[in-house]
């Protein structure tokens, strides 16, 4: 039996929508989840960085815009049969 399915595409999803509909935490209690805490604070840095080794270490943030995206495609999907097989499902 062929099975005919779409792909799951998940683009320009902010991660504080990712971790409040995984762990069913209302949005505006986000902020004080450590997970996004973590997130916001590794983005900081990393934004830091890439000025420092764009324009050297005498300069910081002066204003950004936007926020951490994930972009992610699932081409493949698998099932474990009763007999412990696997089957695969090609999304595409």
């Amino acid at each position: 039996m062929e099975l005919n399915m779409k792909s799951i595409n998940i683009k320009n999803v902010q991660i504080e929508d990712m971790i409040s509909e995984v762990y069913g935490i209302p949005f505006e209690n986000l902020g004080e989840h450590p997970l996004v805490e973590k997130i916001n604070k590794l983005s900081m840095e990393y934004l830091d960085k890439k000025i420092v080794d764009t324009y050297g270490d005498e300069y910081y943030m002066g204003c950004s815009s936007g926020g951490f995206t994930y972009n992610m495609e699932c081409d493949q999907i698998v099932r474990e049969t009763e007999d412990g097989d696997e089957e695969y499902i090609n999304l595409k």
